[in-house]
């Protein structure tokens, strides 16, 4: 091959492999991968195998291309997952990393709860709530979300919520149940903590004496 590459020729070469790679400085190496295969092949960039050499190089530029993509995702990949994990907007998984009392706060907030019905179920005070609030949206912050007003950071299920608590304050301000709530599909339900009263059955088993 080397008495048929004069250097005019191996310049049009190049100018062809600059042309099909991706950067100028890989440009010689590509025309030198190319130039073993077409030596393996038995064949010269000349004459009628001028196409083909040149077919040689396109394929090689793009394996070259391909392979470069893939190196670069996996590296992306190795760095990103910790970074995703740790800023997941998922409110629930987000709720799991949270101190007890921050906690459900969150839960009772997903739930649809406003102030005035959180501190009633936890028995806080105002500012014992702000302060939870503040240090919630703290957590949120530090975790690496940007908005910092946790109404606005998808906590809010498909849900009529108002509607829901309207339907819940009769049962609670009867006096009927301790508080009430809802699950994520919206079914109501109620909790009342009564003393307890012995058991009497129509025998009178376990009635007091």
């Amino acid at each position: 091959m080397t008495e048929h590459l004069t250097p005019a020729l191996y310049s049009d070469l190049l100018r062809f492999a600059r042309r099909q790679s991706r950067r100028a400085a890989e440009a010689e190496d590509l025309l030198h991968e190319a130039l073993i295969v077409a030596l393996k092949a038995g064949r010269f960039p000349t004459g009628g195998d001028r196409a083909w050499f040149c077919g040689v190089l396109r394929k090689l530029a793009a394996m070259q291309a391909r392979t470069a993509a893939r190196r670069l995702r996996r590296e992306l990949q190795a760095d990103v997952p910790e970074v995703e994990e740790r800023r997941s907007g998922d409110p629930l998984a987000f709720a799991v990393t949270l101190s007890p009392s921050l906690r459900i706060v969150m839960l009772l907030a997903i739930g649809g709860h406003n102030r005035l019905e959180i501190r009633h179920l936890l028995g806080i005070s105002d500012e014992a709530l702000r302060q939870r609030i503040l240090m919630l949206r703290r957590a949120w912050r530090d975790a690496g979300h940007v908005e910092t007003n946790l109404e606005l950071t998808g906590l809010r299920y498909p849900l009529e919520s108002g509607r829901i608590r309207q339907a819940l304050l009769p049962v609670t301000r009867g006096g009927r149940a301790a508080f009430a709530s809802h699950d994520p599909d919206g079914h109501l339900f109620a909790i009342n903590f009564s003393p307890r009263v012995s058991h009497e059955t129509a025998t009178g088993g376990n009635k007091p004496a």
